[in-house]
């Protein structure tokens, strides 16, 4: 039995061009050269076979039209993610996992009007959807060590723990002084507390105390280092008052436990700032696998 003939490239395309010009085949035979039964055939091969190239090619532009959403929704997930890092304040009441429940809630990607307040359905809507892109987020960015995401939680939590500790003992520290002392009754104790307190937890957060008072409890007796605690509580504070009792509570264990909760929070913000820089995620987004939300 003879082989069947396979037209090459350029014998197909002068078919199809002869035909689709004048859609007989006597006329395709005779300019082609190529006898009208094997044109027709492949003519009509050629045919059926493109709506399927069509369609993958429609399904490939689909595709990378939803991963670039796709991403963008990331970019957008880890923005907001970094935003809510921050460093409690020393009024702050809510723990944890309040501050990720208000994180899962908010329109991220602007879904819904902005003058409008979103429904309770609007609500779950966007802290599943929130929920769905941070863990896609986490399965992608590999370059983020996420450990820092629950030691971040961990010191959170030992704020709110610690927090109520030292402006109570900073107020019965001043009402011994007012006690003790009877030609300074009109100390503001409520004032002092409130002042004391600010600024201690503002130089922890911002600048050098809290690391201060780690190197003074790991130091005890090193009187050099006790002198360097005191000076500096000195440029912070310039109430006498204040000094002594900055000096007190710098020294018990709920300000240490604060300034090691601070160094966690400030080194896991400045790790997640970094690394979810869109600079750097992009990249690493396109390199990793797919996760469950990838467009197939």
């Amino acid at each position: 039995m003879p082989k069947r003939r396979i037209l090459t490239e350029d014998e197909l395309a002068k078919v199809i061009q002869l035909y689709e010009r004048n859609p007989n085949w006597s006329y395709v035979e005779l300019e082609a050269g190529v006898p009208r039964q094997i044109a027709k055939r492949a003519y009509m091969t050629y045919k059926n076979s493109q709506p399927s190239k069509e369609l993958s090619v429609a399904r490939e532009t689909v595709a990378t039209d939803e991963l670039r959403k796709h991403i963008h929704k990331l970019t957008k997930i880890a923005e907001a993610f970094v935003e809510i890092r921050k460093m409690p304040t020393f009024e702050d009441k809510q723990n944890s996992a309040h501050v990720m429940a208000n994180f899962y809630g908010t329109d991220v990607l602007r879904q819904y009007e902005s003058y409008a307040r979103p429904t309770e359905q609007e609500v779950r809507r966007i802290s599943y959807r929130n929920k769905l892109l941070f863990s896609s987020l986490r399965n992608h960015a590999t370059n983020v060590d996420w450990n820092l995401f629950t030691e971040w939680q961990y010191a959170w939590d030992l704020c709110c723990k610690y927090r109520a500790q030292p402006r109570k003992r900073a107020r019965e520290i001043l009402k011994n002084y007012q006690n003790q002392k009877h030609t300074q009754k009109d100390i503001n104790i409520e004032k002092s507390v409130n002042i004391i307190i600010q600024k201690l937890w503002e130089d922890i957060t911002t600048s050098q105390l809290g690391d201060l008072i780690c190197l003074w409890d790991s130091s005890q007796l090193d009187g050099e280092m006790n002198d360097e605690l005191n000076n500096y509580l000195r440029k912070i504070f310039t109430d006498g008052n204040h000094v002594d009792v900055a000096n007190i509570l710098c020294r018990e264990k709920d300000m240490l436990a604060l300034s090691k909760a601070a160094d966690l929070i400030k080194r896991a913000i400045t790790h997640f700032e970094e690394e979810l820089d869109e600079t750097i995620l992009m990249p690493v987004i396109l390199k990793t696998p797919k996760c469950n939300l990838c467009p197939a």
